[in-house]
């Protein structure tokens, strides 16, 4: 028996454990016109399947297409859990400007463009209240979404612009100063900013400030307030006291010397 246990191995403590974990790389190459939500199952499949320790790799090429189709799809990149990398092609314009900015980080390539515009659309045929209230609807809607969709990367002037119709193009150097900007704003959402991309304020150390001290303001204010009655009642009853115009000055008489006795 003796024997029998000298020929066990002696199992020493592990002082490092490992643990295999498998990620995946999806690729997801869209370089065709967004057209209805159905044709891109397979994009939105891999958009819910991916986790937290997978990373997806978008190559967005595109002319732009349907706004509903685009808003569905831009809705799936954001609630993906995993970090989403778009490369920006020399085509990406309209719709797939929109889900461009859903990225996380991006490539930006010297070839590279970007597009951006309001919606359009034709309001067909039919009585005039119908085309009226069809009209209605969507300008609202497209207002409201492009100042959803846009703000923190177009500023207000520019949001007002593609509002009047206009259609804002943006180049490699645009964008590789422009992006890093909203990846700031975001995060400044995020963390409960004032939502102001422009705002210098956000994100610094206020514990310098002076402490605000209500008894004194207060005081300020009565004072002031007081002053302020003092001077209407002294206005209203002439009591203030009026300036005295200045004296004109007299002119000196000639004065006629004496006669000198001899």
């Amino acid at each position: 028996m003796n024997e029998e246990m000298k020929m066990l191995p002696i199992m020493s403590p592990r002082r490092v454990m490992t643990r295999c974990s498998q990620n995946t790389e999806y690729k997801i190459r869209l370089a065709r016109p967004i057209t209805d939500i159905d044709d891109f199952e397979e994009e939105i499949m891999a958009l819910e399947e991916a986790g937290e320790g997978d990373i997806i790799f978008m190559q967005l090429s595109s002319p732009g297409g349907n706004l509903e189709t685009c808003d569905f799809l831009c809705r799936r990149m954001n609630e993906s859990a995993a970090p989403i990398v778009v490369e920006i092609g020399m085509t990406c314009a309209s719709a797939a400007s929109a889900m461009m900015l859903q990225a996380d980080d991006w490539i930006i390539r010297d070839s590279s463009t970007v597009m951006i515009h309001a919606c359009s659309y034709s309001p067909g045929w039919g009585k005039e209240v119908d085309m009226w209230a069809s009209a209605s609807y969507t300008n609202r809607l497209n207002r409201e979404w492009l100042e959803r969709t846009y703000r923190g990367f177009l500023t207000d002037q520019e949001l007002q612009t593609v509002l009047d119709g206009k259609d804002l193009y943006f180049f490699a150097d645009d964008l590789r100063e422009r992006l890093p900007k909203y990846q700031e704003y975001r995060q400044s959402l995020s963390e409960g900013g004032c939502c102001d991309p422009n705002c210098e304020g956000c994100g610094e150390d206020f514990d310098d400030e002076p402490e605000f001290n209500l008894i004194e303001l207060i005081e300020q204010k009565t004072e002031d307030a007081v002053t302020k009655a003092l001077d209407k009642i002294l206005k209203k009853y002439n009591l203030v006291e009026k300036e005295k115009p200045a004296k004109k000055p007299t002119a000196k008489k000639s004065v006629d010397p004496e006669p000198v006795k001899d």
